[in-house]
């Protein structure tokens, strides 16, 4: 991990770029077939959605695939295609301490 190199700005804004397209492709053809042209020319402006399927395609199924995509290939099709990978960094110490004072105001380790 000593020698990773990081990607920039601009890759990762291509990656989310790439990312986006991917999702917008995938979504909109379900939700054509189940809703029709309603979903594309006729949408209510007093709705948020309109009805379960689109809030489970439009909402739930990016966070998912995302998530998914990260555990499965370390990385969305975007980071995948740009050579990419998600690193996971956790800093931890060799020991956590606890102290606390009693009522003398010594210091006392648990």
């Amino acid at each position: 991990m000593e020698d990773t190199e990081y990607a920039g700005f601009w890759i990762r804004c291509g990656a989310s770029l790439i990312d986006t397209l991917i999702f917008v492709v995938v979504i909109s053809i379900p939700m054509t077939l189940i809703y029709g042209d309603n979903y594309w020319f006729n949408f209510p402006s007093d709705q948020v959605t309109l009805g379960y399927w689109d809030f489970l395609l439009t909402q739930v199924t990016p966070i998912v695939g995302t998530i998914w995509f990260w555990l499965r290939f370390m990385g969305t099709p975007g980071k995948m295609i740009l050579a990419g990978t998600v690193v996971i960094r956790i800093r931890t110490t060799d020991r956590v301490n606890f102290t606390s004072t009693n009522t003398n105001n010594e210091e006392v380790t648990n």
